[in-house]
């Protein structure tokens, strides 16, 4: 069903290119990883909750901050009251987190219990409306596909993730566009995990 989320999304990219005038770019961000997980305080043993053992009946929580990247290319084609979006970027990404525990007369101490790196090939696409001329804002929704390309640890992520997103940019001028993304991912990251990507990339957007 996800897939075919993606699948639809893209068909719909491909009528609307056809309609319209196409321009490449490449782009650039930083991006902010966290992720969704399950309760990791129950349970602090990292294979137990890649496993699956009983760990996601608690309260899911955030994982803590990093800072990652992603570099690619795309094409646009604009409309009069929008645009659609095609992508493929190179994604790096990370799951942390490091929990605080009270050691009572020995005091306080941190525990990393999950440290995950991950690449993926992002293939998406979006549609992107105008919502102001001067200057040009624009607010868009889309979908794509994450291949995995590489991952540490010993436990295999799962190859492929579907992924959703909402976006805001400017278009500075023709040129140039700056903009910023909420993306999560529908799939696991492992199976049975609960464990969900969540990223936030922030760049730039060069036009040939």
């Amino acid at each position: 069903m996800k897939t075919k989320i993606f699948g639809l999304f893209f068909m719909l990219s491909v009528v609307g290119f056809s309609q319209m005038v196409f321009k490449p770019g490449v782009k650039a961000s930083l991006q902010i990883n966290s992720a969704i997980l399950p309760d990791l305080e129950r349970n602090r043993s990292l294979e137990s909750v890649l496993n699956g053992d009983d760990v996601v009946k608690g309260v899911p929580q955030l994982a803590d901050l990093k800072i990652g990247y992603r570099f690619g290319f795309t094409g646009e084609a604009k409309g009069e009251n929008g645009f659609i979006a095609l992508s493929t970027e190179y994604v790096s990404t990370q799951i942390y987190k490091e929990s605080t525990y009270d050691g009572g007369l020995l005091g306080s101490y941190s525990l990393k219990t999950l440290d995950r790196k991950y690449t993926y090939l992002d293939v998406s696409t979006s549609f992107n409306l105008f919502i102001a001329r001067e200057p040009q804002l624009y607010f868009g929704v889309g979908a794509g596909l994450d291949f995995l390309t590489s991952y540490s640890g010993d436990k295999k992520p799962e190859s492929t993730n579907t992924v959703a997103f909402v976006n805001l940019g400017v278009k500075l001028d023709e040129k140039i566009a700056l903009e910023t993304k909420a993306v999560l991912s529908f799939n696991e990251v492992y199976k049975d995990s609960y464990i969900h990507h969540l990223m936030f990339p922030i760049g730039v957007t060069l036009y040939f």
